[in-house]
């Protein structure tokens, strides 16, 4: 307790004490403060925005959705995108039957255009994100048929695929391997008149080691070839028609010496995903 004589003393020490100044943030903490509310509230706009678009998002099957193309959807939806199976029907006439994931034609499908006011088969296999992708059957305008692997739209792999020949009417079949849409690797090609070459190819054309068999003059040439030429080998009689290790099949297709041609001119594009390209 203070006299009444210290009590001065103690109000003058008081005084002259330094007083606590509050002490004024740095700007910086201003800056990240409010930076944090706006990405607090940006979130919660986001969260709403989200909760609202799941809502109107179209999830599982429905039945006729429009474009203002014209073009038409039936089928499985997820997310707001074609997903599981469903018939896209195109403005063009064009029409697919089969598979979707995330909006592109994915899995087994059917392809078909429109012509005279009736559906044609065109490709009917598999896809993969737009394209025709693994083993398939593809149907040109002419009839001519390829069935085979597909890899990003293209022959590649293994397939078989027929070629008409107009001066006869009748048919040659290539059966062997494929890249990039040409004749690669080893194969067999039958000619309409019978003659068969083994062997062989590279950028379309028979190039490399390869036999030919003439049934006409009943020889055969074992060797050398250099873009469809025999370069170096031997000619030899053959004894009798058992030489031929491939039998020479009986077809009526047309030709696909413009394959890929005569299909793009008939389909290029539909939704704005590449059906086949070379």
């Amino acid at each position: 307790m203070f006299t009444t004589k210290e009590v001065p003393l103690a109000l003058a020490r008081l005084q002259h004490q330094p007083q606590p100044v509050a002490r004024k943030k740095p700007e910086h903490w201003y800056r990240r403060k409010f930076k944090e509310r706006e990405q607090q509230l940006e979130k919660q706009k986001k969260s709403a925005w989200r909760i609202n678009d799941l809502r109107a998002n179209k999830n599982g099957f429905h039945h006729d959705v429009y474009w203002i193309t014209q073009d038409l959807y039936r089928g499985n939806w997820r997310l707001n995108k074609k997903e599981g199976s469903g018939i896209q029907s195109y403005c063009t006439g064009n029409r697919y039957e089969g598979d979707w994931k995330k909006d592109r034609r994915e899995g087994y499908g059917t392809f078909y255009i429109r012509e005279d006011g009736k559906y044609r088969v065109v490709y009917k296999g598999y896809w993969k994100s737009g394209n025709l992708h693994g083993p398939g059957y593809l149907h040109c305008a002419y009839g001519e048929v390829y069935e085979g692997d597909f890899e990003r739209g293209v022959r590649s792999g293994y397939g078989r695929q027929t070629y008409y020949c107009p001066q006869s009417g009748r048919y040659h079949v290539y059966v062997g391997q494929w890249r990039d849409d040409k004749r690669e690797g080893t194969g067999t090609l039958t000619v309409v008149n019978g003659d068969v070459y083994e062997g062989c190819f590279s950028n379309d054309k028979k190039h490399g080691k390869g036999v030919f068999y003439y049934t006409t003059s009943r020889c055969r040439y074992d060797g050398l070839w250099r873009e469809d030429v025999a370069i170096c080998g031997t000619y030899s009689k053959m004894e009798s028609d058992y030489e031929f290790k491939t039998p020479l099949p009986h077809l009526e297709l047309r030709n696909a010496d413009t394959f890929a041609s005569c299909l793009i001119d008939k389909i290029v594009q539909d939704d704005g995903l590449q059906i086949l390209s070379c």
